[in-house]
Formats: structure tokens, sequence, C-alpha cells
């Protein structure tokens, strides 16, 4: 058996460039016999599902999805009037210098938000207010500070903020 072999494999040795030629010459009609049953392929007509209305879910008795709600609701339909994506937009990122200011508007940011989360702790809300109100205007959008909001109208007021 392995006497065998090792003349299959000299046979195949020596006529190794017809061998390759023949591989080649399959491969070339394999890609060509794909290609045109690519080419070929219809798709199937199906018909258009009817238009559904669009319906708004509004958040349960407990206000849940209630900032959801809001963000859907405050949307602008120009990108240009929206105050979140109008940062986005205004940032360049291929210039250092945009870079290096929204990086330290950023730090500016993270130390008022420690400042008011201290002010919060220390139940003087008027300042953490304050502090918010300062962070919102430079960042709408700030997530942590919206929150930090809401637990400061809940310790104040007794309700769920915005």
């Amino acid at each position: 058996m392995k006497d065998q072999l090792v003349v299959y494999g000299n046979k195949l040795l020596k006529n190794l460039d017809r061998v390759a030629v023949v591989v080649f010459v399959l491969l070339v009609l394999w890609t060509g016999l794909l290609y045109m049953s690519e080419n070929n392929y219809q798709i199937p007509e199906a018909e258009t599902p009817a238009a559904q209305p669009f319906e708004v879910r509004i958040p349960d008795e407990e206000g849940n999805y209630a900032r959801l709600e809001r963000n859907f609701f405050e949307t602008q339909p120009e990108i240009g009037k929206d105050p979140r994506m109008r940062r986005l937009v205004s940032i360049n990122m291929f210039d250092a210098q945009s870079v290096k200011g929204q990086a330290e508007l950023a730090r500016e940011i993270e130390n008022d938000f420690r400042k008011a989360e201290e002010a919060f702790g220390q139940q003087n809300y008027d300042s953490a207010l304050s502090l918010i109100d300062s962070i919102l205007r430079r960042n709408p959008a700030h997530r942590r500070t919206l929150e930090l909001k809401d637990q400061i109208i809940a310790a104040t007021t007794g309700e769920v903020g915005s």
C-alpha cells in the first residue's frame, strides 16, 4: 500500500504543472458559475405591506420611561437647532485645538459635577442647583447631572423631577 502511494506521489510531482493547470481551470470555472448564478438570481415578488399607524406609548402611572418620552417629544427636526446635536456638529475632530478645548470643557464639567455632588451631600441644594444649571448650559445632555438634578428636586419637593 505504501509503495503504491509513493508511486502515485512521484507521478503527481512529475506532472505537477499539469495538476496545477487543471486545479486552476476548475477554480476559474467554479468562480464563473458562481458569478453567473448570482447575476441570474431574481428576488421573488412579494406584496408590500400596508402602512401601519405610528403609535406613541405614554409611560405608566409610576412614570417609567419619562426621560425617553421627554427626549422623543423634545427632538428638533433640524439638527442645527437641537442643542445636543449642535454640540456634536460644532466639534472638529481633526482640529487639535478644538479637541483640546472639548477635553478642557469635560474636565471643568467633571469638577463642577463633583462640587455639586458634595453640595448635595451636605444638603446645600441651592448651591448644587446653581452648579447643575451651569453644567447644563455647557452640556445639556450630561446624563449624570440630569440624574442629580432629579435627586435634588425629589429631595426638596418630594416628587420626581423632569
